[in-house]
């Protein structure tokens, strides 16, 4: 997963009709899927910028929600802080409605981490939002009590991705130079068993190249040169999303590898785009919302990596199927979801 992407200059995707206008608001930076959800609704995409201790965060949102007079207004969580400003802005009513897209990390960060530190005191203030996003069935567990009634699932609208153009241009990528390779889209995030994926992969898959994507931690980077296990192993480097996308489209398959029981990771919703069998961490999250388009592993085990690997790529027009079919559901529930939840 591409992640996260700076922020900058508010877009446009075809604005709503005037009548009813959506905004769908940053802080610093944006997610892939809050893209997704922008072009979904043909919002505006607005980023604020602000650094902590955010003392200007709540008069530069009223500076830019203030004129536009809203109807809805889409929050990335986290960070909190955005979550508290907005807050205001309900409480003053210039805006109707106010959404709040939950990412995990808003719900699980540790406490005493800087995402703990920066979520935890301002989870209270959900109870201002007029509905709240979750992204699949485990974040049900994540949530407070209060807000339970007023919270829908809605997977990532994966669908809007520009696929035409990475199809095209798939077999021109710069590492068209490897016959066969799988792409793991790393967002470098402490719950990536990226040093044992690659330990694994070295040792026990000898077929086919894994292709590590995302900008890589120094740490770790000096942890693989100074052990010296990463073969058949590629690390990229950040992408831009256009070469990033003919990558995925021109691999074999794509790996989802996390240690989190709650997060269905957005490259599992990128493989699904393009139909492309996946190798993936079998946690709950991932299980529950890609169900058989994967073949699963235990990172504890590297054997099984291997077999999963072996099992995809011996039965792969299999997967394929199972990942087309799934993509379908998807997009389907998540239409349903957005035109239900979200267009008024």
């Amino acid at each position: 997963m591409e992640k996260p992407r700076n922020g900058g200059e508010s877009k446009s995707h075809n604005s709503t009709p005037a009548h009813y206008k959506t905004i769908v608001l940053s802080l610093n930076l944006v997610s892939p899927r809050t893209e997704l959800l922008a072009r979904a609704l043909k919002a505006d995409l607005e980023v604020i910028r602000s650094k902590p201790p955010y003392l200007l965060l709540l008069a530069r949102v009223l500076f830019l929600i203030k004129p536009k007079r809203t109807d809805q207004v889409i929050i990335q969580l986290p960070t909190g802080p955005l979550l508290f400003a907005m807050s205001v802005v309900k409480l003053l009513h210039l805006t109707k409605r106010l959404v709040a897209d939950v990412h995990t990390g808003f719900l699980s960060a540790f406490e005493l981490s800087k995402h703990g530190l920066l979520n935890g005191p301002f989870r209270g203030f959900l109870k201002y939002a007029d509905l709240i996003i979750i992204h699949n069935e485990t974040n049900w567990n994540l949530l407070p009590k209060n807000v339970t009634q007023k919270t829908v699932v809605l997977y990532d609208p994966f669908y809007t991705i520009n696929k035409n153009l990475a199809l095209a241009d798939a077999s021109v990528n710069s590492l068209e130079r490897l016959v066969r390779f799988a792409v793991f889209p790393a967002s470098w995030h402490p719950d990536e068993p990226i040093l044992s994926l690659i330990d694994a992969w070295s040792r026990f898959v000898t077929q086919i190249t894994l292709v590590i994507t995302g900008r890589s931690k120094p740490d770790i980077i000096a942890k693989i040169s100074s052990q010296g296990f990463a073969t058949r192993v590629i690390l990229t480097g950040q992408l831009a999303s256009e070469t990033y996308f003919r990558l995925v489209a021109g691999s074999e398959f794509v790996v989802v590898a996390t240690t989190s029981e709650y997060d269905a990771q957005a490259s599992s919703y990128e493989a699904l785009a393009f139909s492309k069998p996946i190798v993936a961490t079998d946690t709950r999250a991932i299980r529950l919302t890609i169900g058989d388009a994967a073949a699963y592993f235990d990172i504890s085990k590297p054997e099984s990596l291997a077999a999963a690997v072996d099992n995809v790529v011996n039965n792969h027009t299999e997967y394929e199927a199972k990942s087309r079919s799934r993509s379908i559901q998807i997009e389907k529930e998540t239409r349903d979801g957005i035109e239900k939840y979200l267009l008024l």
